[in-house]
């Protein structure tokens, strides 16, 4: 299995991460803590870490789920360019986020 990226409309992270994990996809948005100060009220939420982005765990050979369904997924921005070109990252930087 391989990690890739998936490229997400503006600020529609988590919209595509429940349609793709809706669809069974092993996903993951990593997400940091934030606090902002809006109209002298604190807010606490998070923030994905990558905007824009988030990861998607595929098999490789035979058994591979097709990537069409990614393609037309709620939320992911389509990018023939970037699926033309789809190269798997490496599982080290994986267990560094997750950490």
């Amino acid at each position: 299995m391989h990690w890739y990226l998936i490229h997400t409309k503006p600020r529609q992270e988590k919209c595509a991460l429940e349609n793709l994990e809706r669809q069974g996809y092993a996903c993951y948005l990593p997400m940091l803590p934030t606090e902002k100060l809006r109209q002298r009220i604190l807010t606490i939420g998070e923030e994905p870490l990558f905007p824009r982005y988030l990861f998607i765990q595929l098999d490789s050979g035979a058994l591979a789920k097709s990537w069409s369904p990614i393609r037309s997924t709620k939320c992911q921005k389509h990018r023939r360019d970037i699926l033309r070109r789809r190269r798997p990252l490496q599982d080290r930087w994986m267990y560094i986020y997750d950490a």
